[in-house]
């Protein structure tokens, strides 16, 4: 697991600690769902995970997949953020951009993988 620090502050004379999840390489804490999620997956084999996502999701997908040997696909729609399709793209997955919309993306990720399943990298 990837460590990230707590900051102290103080509300109403009460000790707070902080933990700053913004200081993580993805600059969110969606990460901290998906790495055990793929654990899992991995220890029972998948060789891939295909998900559609706007952004953190799918950084967080991709940089928990390259941690546990799995591909990562990511359906994304035409009006994702070109920063966050980069940081989906660096954290190593594929992307494949579809519809107008996230439902759009979701319903073409969902009917791919009914249809044929992922062709991965290098694999066989």
């Amino acid at each position: 697991m990837t460590a990230t620090p707590l900051e102290e502050a103080t509300l109403a004379g009460r000790r707070l600690l902080l933990k700053r999840e913004d200081v993580h390489a993805l600059g969110a804490f969606k990460w901290r769902g998906a790495l055990p999620v793929l654990e899992r997956y991995a220890a029972d084999r998948a060789r891939a995970v295909v998900t559609a996502s706007t952004g953190n999701h799918g950084a967080a997908t991709a940089w928990a997949a390259s941690r546990v040997g799995l591909d990562a696909i990511v359906y994304a729609p035409a009006t994702a953020s070109s920063a966050k399709l980069a940081l989906m793209e660096d954290g190593g997955a594929e992307i494949r951009q579809t519809g107008a919309d996230l439902d759009e993306a979701k319903a073409e990720a969902r009917s791919r993988v009914t249809e044929e399943p992922p062709v991965l990298r290098g694999r066989r």
